[in-house]
C-alpha cells in the first residue's frame, strides 16, 4: 500500500537555546519504515529523540517546553501517522503556550480526504490566524529531471481553511521525472518562501503527495519508495537539519501558500522564587516583534530584580496581549567583612574572624573554622553559608620589612653645640618625641630624644640620650677704634684653658698694635669657644705749624692748626684754630679730634728784614769769564723772584724763576746780537712784600 504524507510545520514562539533540539514523537501503530529511518537520522544528527510508547493516548504528565524546563522539557512535539489527535489538543496547546514547537504529519489521499482532519487540528489550537500568505513563491531550477507538476486536484486542500496550492503558478511546481540515487540536489531558500516537490508517479489527477516548508528548507520524502520513482528518504544529516534547524535559526516555519501564524504568546517569568540577598534575577519576556510593559511602566523585554516584590509584565504582539506574574523574595545573606586589603609587618600575624550564627565556613585552603590566622602574604578568601545563602569576601595581604632606624649612640656635647639627628629612610614618615615630623631633628639641650620611622605601615623606633658639659666663654671685647700710636690688650683668660690666636700664638692675652681682625679659640676639657674682634685706627688730626723761622721786627705771623671737628689748646691756653704772633718765641698747639690728639711746635726769631735788588745795565757775554751773565749786582732779603727779557721787537728771549741763574746772552742756543733789551723782575721780600721793577740793558759783543 502506498501512503502519501503532508507534513505541516507550525512554530508558535521562539526559544533561543544553545543545545541540540529535544524532540518528542508520537507515531501511529504499524506505520511504515520511513518514520524509523527519519528518527534514526534525527538522532544521528545529535538531537535527542523520544518516541511515545503509549501511542497518541496522552502526553507524559507535566509535559513542558525546553523554554520552561531546560532539563526535562522538549523543543519539538512531532506527530507521525494518520490518526486523529484532537484529544491531545489541551496538552498541545499548553506546550505551545510555554514556547513549544509542533511538527505535524498527516496522511492524505489526494488532497481532500484528510483536509478536514487537518483543519480540525488547526482550528483547535488558539492563537493561529489562517490568512493568505502575501509572500511570493520562489522558482527553483534544479536542472534535468525536474518538471512542473499538475496540482489541480488540491482545489479543496484542507477545506476552506487552506487556500493556495490550487493557485500556485505552474512554474513554481516541480516534478522529479528521473530517479535521483545520489539524493536531492542542494536547495537554498529565503524566509517565508514555500515550495512543493512531487514525484513522477503522482502526476495526474489520481494522486498527489508532498512535503511543504518555508524558511529553512524542508524536504519531502515518499514513504516506502526511497529507491525508485525519484523518492528521497531523509537519512543524512543535511536533510535532518532541514527538518530541525539549530536554535540559532530565528525564523518562523510556516506552511506554504496562504497560512501565516499569529503565535500564541508564550509569556512565562518562571515560578515564584526566593533569592539570597545581594543576588539578582533577570526576568526575560522576549517575543519577536512584541512590546512590553512591566509593573513599573518600564518597556524593555527584560527586567532585573534586585529586591523582594511582585513583578509582572504584559507582552503585546499584533494586538494580542498576555500577562505573567512572579513573586520574588530575598533571604538575608551572612554579613561579615574581612576588612580592606592590608600590609602587615614582618613577623606580624592577623586573625580573620567571620563567626556567624548557624554559619558554615570554607576558606581558601579548604579549612572550615570560623576564624583564620594568617602569617604570610597572600590572597585569603572565605565563603560563609547560612541555610541556602552564601556570602564571600576576599582579602589581599602584603608584608613589609621594618625600616632600619639609627640616630646614633648616646653622647655628651659641649654647651652651645647643636647636634643633628638624622633618621632619613626612603619612603618613610617620621614622628619625634615632640610630635614633629621631619626626617631630621636638631638637638640644642640635654635630654632623651626618640623617633619612630614608618614605611608601609611598619614602624621602627630608636632613641639617644644627649648630655651637655660646660664650655668656656671666650670674650675679647667689642670691635674697637684706636688712636694712632695706641695699643690694646686682648684678654681671653679662662681657668684651665688653652688658647690659640689668629697668628698661632697661645698666650691668654694678645697686644694689638695695628688695625686688623683678631680671634682666639679657648679650649677647656675638649670644649671650645671662640671670639673675634676687629680693631681699627682712627685718622689723627694733621697739625703743622711750619718750620722754625725768623720774622721781621714788627711783623705779625698767623699760625693755623685747623682740622674738622677738632678742639685746640695753644701754649697760652687759647683754644682757637689759629694763633697770631708778632714777637719771637716758642709756640705750640694740641689738636683733639674724635678723642685723638696731635700737636706741633714752632720757634719764631726776629731778624733784619731789609730788601735790596739792583740790576746792571750792561753785560758782555763774550766768554772771558767776566760779566758773561746778566744777573743782579745787589740782592738782599729776597725770598723769591723771576725775570723776563725781551728784544727791541717785543720777542721774549729769556725767562727764569731764579734771579741768580743769569742770562748768557743766547736765544735758542744762538748768540743774540748786541743792542738794547728790556727786562721785567717780580720778587717777594722776606718781609712778605711783593715788588715789580723793570729797565733796559745793553748787550755788548
Amino acid at each position: 500500500m502506498k501512503q502519501h504524507f503532508l507534513i505541516l510545520l507550525l512554530l508558535f514562539s521562539i526559544s533561543s537555546v544553545s543545545h541540540a533540539d529535544r524532540i518528542y514523537i508520537i507515531n501511529s501503530p504499524g506505520y511504515n519504515t520511513a518514520e524509523a529511518q527519519l528518527i534514526t537520522a534525527i538522532a544521528n544528527n545529535g538531537h535527542t529523540v523520544v518516541v511515545d510508547s503509549v501511542l497518541f493516548v496522552s502526553l507524559p504528565p507535566g509535559f513542558t517546553s525546553a523554554c520552561v524546563d531546560s532539563v526535562n522539557g522538549y523543543d519539538w512535539l512531532c506527530f507521525f501517522g494518520n490518526n486523529n489527535y484532537s484529544g491531545l489538543l489541551p496538552q498541545i496547546q499548553a506546550f505551545i503556550d510555554v514556547g513549544g514547537k509542533v511538527f505535524y504529519q498527516y496522511e492524505v489521499s489526494c488532497c481532500t480526504n484528510s483536509s478536514q482532519s487537518v483543519a480540525d487540528i488547526l482550528s483547535g489550537l488558539t492563537g493561529l490566524n489562517i490568512t493568505p500568505n502575501p509572500d511570493p513563491y520562489i522558482a527553483l531550477n534544479f536542472g534535468a529531471g525536474w518538471a512542473a507538476a499538475n496540482m489541480s486536484c488540491c482545489a479543496n486542500f484542507i477545506g476552506n481553511a487552506y487556500k493556495g496550492l490550487d493557485g500556485m503558478p505552474v512554474v513554481n511546481q516541480f516534478q522529479a521525472t528521473n530517479t535521483l540515487p545520489g539524493g536531492a540536489p542542494p536547495i537554498t531558500t529565503c524566509l517565508n518562501f514555500g515550495f512543493v516537490f512531487t514525484t513522477d508517479d503522482f502526476v495526474g489527477a489520481a494522486h498527489q503527495g508532498a512535503i511543504v516548508g518555508v524558511g529553512d528548507v524542508n524536504f519531502w520524502y515518499d514513504g516506502d519508495e526511497p529507491s525508485f520513482n525519484g523518492g528521497v528518504t531523509p537519512v543524512n544529516t543535511a536533510v535532518v537539519d532541514y527538518f530541525f534547524p539549530e536554535a540559532s535559526t530565528t525564523c518562523y516555519l510556516l506552511p506554504p501558500g496562504c497560512i501565516t501564524t499569529n503565535p500564541v504568546l508564550a509569556v512565562y517569568l518562571g515560578n515564584d522564587t526566593t533569592l539570597c540577598q545581594g543576588n539578582n534575577l533577570l526576568l526575560d519576556a522576549t517575543v519577536l516583534n512584541a512590546t512590553y510593559q512591566w509593573q513599573d511602566s518600564s518597556l524593555a523585554s527584560t527586567y532585573s530584580v534586585t529586591q523582594a516584590g511582585t513583578y509582572w509584565v504584559t507582552v503585546t504582539l499584533n494586538g494580542c496581549s498576555k500577562t505573567d506574574t512572579i513573586q520574588v523574595n530575598f533571604l538575608p545573606g551572612p554579613v561579615f567583612d574581612l576588612g580592606n586589603d592590608t600590609t602587615l609587618c614582618t613577623g606580624d600575624t592577623l586573625t580573620l574572624d567571620v563567626t556567624t550564627a548557624n554559619g558554615n565556613y570554607l576558606w581558601h585552603d579548604s579549612s572550615t573554622g570560623s576564624s583564620y590566622t594568617l602569617t604570610q602574604p597572600g590572597t585569603y578568601w572565605v565563603n560563609v553559608s547560612v541555610s541556602s545563602c552564601t556570602s564571600s569576601d576576599t582579602l589581599h595581604v602584603a608584608y613589609s620589612n621594618y625600616p632600619v632606624v639609627d640616630i646614633g649612640n648616646d653622647t655628651t656635647l659641649c654647651q652651645g653645640t647643636a647636634y643633628l639627628l638624622d633618621a632619613t629612610v626612603s619612603g618613610g614618615s617620621y614622628l619625634w618625641q615632640d610630635n614633629t615630623s621631619d626626617s631630621v631633628f636638631t638637638v640644642t639641650q640635654p635630654g632623651t630624644y626618640w623617633v619612630t620611622v614608618t614605611v608601609a605601615h611598619c614602624g621602627s623606633t630608636d632613641s639617644v640620650i644627649v648630655n651637655y658639659k660646660p664650655s668656656p666663654v671666650a670674650d675679647i671685647g667689642n670691635d674697637t677704634l684706636l688712636c694712632p700710636g695706641n695699643t690694646l690688650l686682648l684678654d681671653a683668660t679662662s681657668v684651665n684653658a688653652t688658647y690659640l690666636w689668629q697668628d698661632g700664638s697661645q698666650d691668654s692675652m694678645y697686644t694689638v698694635t695695628a688695625s686688623g681682625s683678631y680671634w682666639v679659640t679657648v679650649t677647656v676639657n675638649d670644649c671650645s669657644d671662640a671670639d673675634s674682634v676687629t680693631i681699627s685706627y682712627k685718622t689723627i688730626p694733621v697739625v703743622d705749624l711750619g718750620s722754625d723761622t725768623s720774622v721781621c721786627d714788627g711783623t705779625t705771623i698767623v699760625l693755623d692748626a685747623t682740622n674738622p671737628n677738632a678742639n685746640y689748646l695753644w701754649q697760652d691756653g687759647s683754644t682757637t684754630a689759629v694763633f697770631s704772633l708778632s714777637s719771637a718765641g716758642t709756640y705750640w698747639v694740641e689738636v683733639t679730634a674724635d678723642q685723638c690728639k696731635s700737636s706741633d711746635t714752632v720757634r719764631i726769631d726776629n731778624t733784619d728784614c731789609e730788601v735790596q735788588l739792583q740790576m746792571p745795565n750792561v753785560f758782555t757775554p763774550n766768554g772771558d769769564g767776566m760779566n758773561d751773565l746778566y744777573l743782579p749786582v745787589v740782592i738782599k732779603g729776597i725770598q723769591q723772584g723771576s725775570i723776563v727779557i725781551y728784544n727791541r721787537w717785543g720777542l721774549k728771549i729769556y725767562e727764569s724763576s731764579n734771579l741768580n741763574a743769569g742770562w748768557n746772552g743766547k736765544f735758542k742756543n744762538s748768540y743774540c746780537p748786541g743792542g738794547d733789551y728790556y727786562w721785567f723782575v717780580n720778587y717777594t721780600g722776606i718781609n712778605k712784600s711783593e715788588n715789580k721793577i723793570s729797565g733796559f740793558l745793553t748787550l755788548i759783543r
